[in-house]
Parts: structure tokens; C-alpha cells; sequence
């Protein structure tokens, strides 16, 4: 029989860890050719505006509110094809555009939107009723 000493041996033993090729991933990394640069791409917050303008344009067609010459000019107006730094300066002219537009469409009051005094409508109601009772 075997004494327990020689039984739990392998437990008792450590195992020699494996040692990191650091040497290796050096030599793969300068056999990679060298990186392409990357292409310009356009910024988030303007891509976004991009797709929207684009997105529009396409439901405008669908529609059949524009025909095909229009919306050749009007891919040619959102700079859609045009080279990103012409597309980034006209995203920009037209963030700034669009606070003035904002102002301007705050300054203008809907019909729709008309606030009415609560007490001036209810004596308005009163008198309405007043005179339709008297004419009946």
C-alpha cells in the first residue's frame, strides 16, 4: 500500500507555469504591414444631420412632391457627395443657422396657441347663455 504522503504528491507539487512569449508578439507585430490611414470621416453630430437631410430628401420622392432632377439638386445642396471638409463648414453654417431659425419661429404666436383667461372665458359663456336663453 501507499502511504498517504505518496498519494496527494501531484496535489502537493506546483505545476510550473508557462512562461510569456513577449519575444514573439514583438517579431508578429513588426511583420504586419504597415497600417493605411484612415479616410476623413465626418463628425457625429454632423453625420446625423446628414442623414436626416438625406432621409428627407428620399420621403419628399417617395411621395412624389419632388421629381428626379430635384433630388439630384438637393443631394447637391446637403453636400452629400462633396468632400468632408465642405460638408463639416456647411453643417456648421447650418447648426448656426438653425439657433437664429429657432428664435425666430418662438417670436411667431400660432392661432393654435392662443392662451385664454380663464375668468374672461367663463363670463364670455355666461353672456352667451344669457342671450340665448332671452332669444328662446
Amino acid at each position: 500500500m501507499s502511504s498517504p504522503a505518496t498519494k496527494n504528491v501531484s496535489a502537493q507539487t506546483k505545476t510550473p507555469t508557462p512562461q510569456k512569449k513577449v519575444v514573439a508578439k514583438k517579431e508578429a507585430a513588426t511583420d504586419k504591414p504597415p497600417a493605411k490611414p484612415r479616410k476623413p470621416t465626418l463628425k457625429e453630430k454632423h453625420s446625423r444631420f446628414l442623414v436626416s437631410n438625406y432621409s428627407l430628401i428620399q420621403f419628399l420622392s417617395a411621395k412624389g412632391l419632388m421629381i428626379q432632377d430635384a433630388v439630384e439638386t438637393a443631394y447637391s445642396e446637403i453636400k452629400l457627395f462633396a468632400p468632408v471638409d465642405e460638408q463639416e463648414a456647411f453643417y456648421e453654417s447650418y447648426i448656426t443657422e438653425s439657433k437664429t431659425t429657432k428664435k425666430t419661429m418662438k417670436q411667431r404666436k400660432s392661432p393654435w396657441l392662443v392662451t385664454v383667461d380663464k375668468n374672461s372665458f367663463l363670463r364670455s359663456q355666461k353672456k352667451s347663455l344669457l342671450t340665448d336663453d332671452c332669444l328662446t
